[in-house]
């Protein structure tokens, strides 16, 4: 006799597409650093930043470059997390530490001092997080595999010297694929795991705008909003595997849809030059999560109407705060160093190992070379995020009580061409001009 399944399945598959989908919206993976100049201030950048990459931050400010200007480079990025259950239950486990390559380009070109177009790639999400066999939330997460490469085409205009405004469209490819077990158990009360694989597709499109103004030659101002970009996952694919022996009426393959919608987010900084030779900058951003308060998965053979079922998120508006310091010295030179305070938008009662965040305190530092004869750059940074520990308990979150602790290790290498000679020249302080000798006097 063929043995079946006698616990209900209680909206498996909802709950890791629901993790599958919570990847591809959110912040805790979201690796802003695109830029090893930009990364090297902590993403400080919004009111000033002097690279084609600014197409990426704030686009307004490609109008403020001068001639062509192109970068390319990489990040490679480490995350690992670390979970213990809070009452000494379950064993605990370590997330493998995958490296994770994520390229950056960058190009644009100036029409004298009044308006400027650029192009870009980048893959501001994107993470491999993989838990190690048979841990203890297994059911919960095995494994994530999400990319989202970005192209970007922009332009700005400055319409008076001191004031650009600028816009970019974006298009998002997304590819993601979650794995995860499940617990059978046959008709003798015997246990037994199954396991399902979950993949997607799906395209979205954004915009953003930009605005940077500099009232006087030390100050800069800056605004950039990023609008939500929307992903139907039309083509999503379950795979099931049974033990031997096991009815698969329920859990049979099938493709599901379902879809969602990344935030909006706006970003104000200031800057200062407080010295020909150093920069200083804050930022703060502000992301509204609150759309993201549940999440619908429908499947195309469902009968039962037990996975087509919601699953509720209730993410929070978060804050952001960025301050970023660049020192140049001799002109060629240009360090830089730059402290992050970032907010999770994930409530305790709906956090889960496929998504394991937590408020992050980030510091990082970087170095510069600029050749100017030939208009070649080189730059570099190290990172290090820092996520906060984390424990929700049974009482709160009774699908897997647990405590997180995380950390990410960033390395990232930028190559760098400006038109020779077009660099914009460092904001001199304003000095009164020593007055004229006086008339010498008749003899």
């Amino acid at each position: 006799m063929r043995k079946r399944i006698t616990i209900p399945f209680a909206a498996l598959a909802v709950l890791a597409v629901v993790g599958l989908a919570s990847e591809a919206a959110a912040s805790g993976f979201y690796v802003g650093e695109q830029d090893s100049v930009a990364a090297s201030r902590g993403m400080a950048v919004t009111a000033k930043l002097m690279e084609p990459s600014t197409l990426y931050f704030n686009p307004a400010g490609i109008a403020f470059l001068e001639g062509v200007n192109v970068s390319a480079g990489f990040t490679a990025i480490i995350p690992t997390f670390k979970y213990s259950d809070p009452d000494g239950l379950r064993k605990s486990a370590d997330s493998k530490s995958n490296i994770i390559w994520d390229p950056h380009l960058y190009a644009t070109y100036s029409f004298g001092k009044k308006a400027a177009i650029g192009v870009g790639f980048n893959a501001p999400f994107g993470l491999v997080l993989e838990w190690p066999k048979a841990w203890a939330g297994q059911q919960q997460i095995q494994k994530i595999d999400l990319k989202i490469p970005t192209i970007y085409i922009g332009a700005a205009a400055r319409p008076i010297p001191r004031l650009s405004i600028g816009v970019t469209l974006r298009v998002m490819p997304a590819t993601v694929m979650l794995q995860r077990g499940f617990a059978l158990m046959d008709s003798s009360g015997n246990p037994a795991q199954g396991s399902i694989e979950l993949s997607a597709s799906a395209i979205g499109f954004g915009a953003s705008l930009g605005i940077m103004a500099r009232p006087v030659d030390w100050l800069h101002i800056g605004f950039s909003y990023l609008s939500q970009a929307n992903f139907e996952f039309s083509n999503g694919e379950g795979k099931f595997t049974l033990p031997a022996g096991f009815d698969n009426t329920l859990f049979h393959d099938q493709k599901g849809t379902t879809k969602i919608t990344t935030p909006d987010t706006l970003a104000f900084g200031i800057g200062f030059d407080v010295h020909p030779d150093v920069t200083l900058e804050l930022d703060y951003n502000l992301t509204l999560w609150q759309t993201y308060d549940e999440l619908t998965i429908h499947f195309n053979n469902d009968p039962t109407g037990q996975l087509s079922q919601p699953s509720r998120k209730n993410w929070k508006n978060t804050s952001c705060v960025r301050l970023g310091l660049e020192y140049k010295w001799k002109d060629t030179f240009k360090f830089r160093f730059g402290l992050v305070w970032d907010q999770s938008p994930a409530p305790n009662d709906t956090l889960g190992p496929e998504l394991p965040d937590a408020d992050r305190l980030v510091w990082t530092i970087g170095l510069g070379y600029e050749y100017h004869p030939l208009g070649i750059k080189i730059d570099a940074y190290y990172l290090m995020t820092n996520f906060l520990e984390r424990t929700v308990r049974a009482d709160v979150n009774p699908a897997f009580p647990a405590t997180y602790k995380g950390m990410a290790h960033l390395v990232g290498v930028t190559l760098g061409y400006g038109t020779p000679g077009k660099h914009e020249p460092p904001a001199a302080p304003n000095v009164e001009p020593p007055p004229p000798p006086p008339p010498a006097s008749g003899t």
